[in-house]
């Protein structure tokens, strides 16, 4: 093939030349360091409150069953004199063979002897259930000497109630007077609930004759003895409120920067190490730890001071655990720091 120039050779030779092999693909760049974590996301809003669960219904109520605690004893229209008097301000007990005793359920009746309290027991009105009695009596009575006070008052236990105290005067011989006496008795169980009187006139040759025309002694407990009745049913409990929706949790946060590990305080040990000199700011001591050719810790040449703060004599090293893993070793690896100090005076 002929050119028409060597310039036509030459544009020839260098675009229609063969073209060579496809050569070996380059080695793999080495992986890009990782980026920053992202800043932590803000917390999703609280889901609201579920709705209460409606109130379950009362349980249907107990009851007490039982009866209440009482008991009488009364005297009418007596034939004869029933207390006999023969020392004056002296207590006597009503004790009449023809006291009777009345309507009652959980108080006994106890039938006494007629004469002075001090060797005799009233007739009386036991009480079987301990609590709180209400006590009424009545009196109507004649006496056989006038121009005379007549006190009576109720017993427990053939001892004198000085609260239940009433009194009243007859003027003339033969005269008849009422009058009552209404109290609370906190009684416990067997306690015995009796009548005494005693007059300001009397004498052994002329005593002063109580006649009876009606004495009536009531006593009633104040609330009923049944048992206590049974605790109701426990009312429904109400259905579970519906639960909240969940927030929506925000995005990670970024992960904090490594705190700085301080190791714990090990044993101090001496440093083994043989300097042939010291420098200007090792002084030398005789305390428990000193400077000497054995504890020295060259700070290089020309180094004025040995790099030292103040003036030191003491020397140890602190054994402790350091986090050695940007290092290539483990988290609590143990390291001796050397410590100069001065030794406290």
């Amino acid at each position: 093939m002929s050119y028409p120039s060597y310039a036509k050779y030459n544009q020839y030779k260098n675009c229609c030349k063969p073209i060579g092999a496809q050569g070996a693909t380059g080695l793999q760049g080495a992986q890009g360091a990782t980026g920053l974590q992202g800043a932590q996301g803000a917390t999703g809003l609280q889901g609201a409150q579920g709705a209460t669960g409606a109130q379950g219904a009362t349980g249907a109520a107990g009851f007490v069953s039982g009866s209440v605690s009482y008991g009488e004893m009364t005297e009418f229209g007596a034939a004869i004199p029933d207390i006999s008097m023969n020392v004056p301000d002296t207590w006597y007990v009503w004790a009449s063979p023809t006291i009777n005793f009345g309507l009652n359920d959980g108080v006994t009746f106890n039938v006494g002897t007629p004469g002075d309290l001090s060797n005799n027991d009233p007739t009386s009105l036991q009480t079987d259930v301990s609590g709180v009695y209400q006590a009424v009596v009545n009196f109507s009575i004649q006496v056989s000497r006038g121009n005379a006070v007549i006190k009576t008052c109720l017993t427990r236990n053939n001892i004198p109630i000085p609260d239940t105290d009433v009194r009243r005067r007859f003027a003339s011989t033969g005269s008849s007077g009422a009058f009552s006496i209404t109290t609370l008795l906190d009684a416990d169980v067997d306690d015995k609930f009796g009548i005494i009187m005693q007059s300001d006139v009397a004498a052994i040759a002329n005593p002063q004759l109580v006649t009876v025309d009606n004495i009536s002694f009531n006593l009633t407990k104040v609330v009923g003895i049944g048992d206590q009745g049974a605790t109701g049913a426990q009312g429904a409990t109400g259905a579970q409120g519906a639960t909240g929706n969940i927030g929506a949790t925000g995005a990670q946060g970024a992960t904090g920067a490594d705190g700085t590990h301080t190791g714990a305080q090990g044993a101090a040990i001496l440093a083994p190490a043989n300097p042939t000199n010291y420098d200007s700011r090792m002084t030398g001591a005789t305390g428990n730890f000193p400077i000497d050719i054995d504890t020295f810790l060259p700070a290089g040449r020309n180094i004025s001071g040995n790099a030292l703060p103040s003036g030191c004599d003491s020397f140890i090293y602190l054994e402790v655990k350091a986090n050695l893993v940007s290092l290539g070793y483990g988290v609590g690896e143990t390291v001796y720091v050397p410590c100069y100090f001065k030794t406290p005076p």
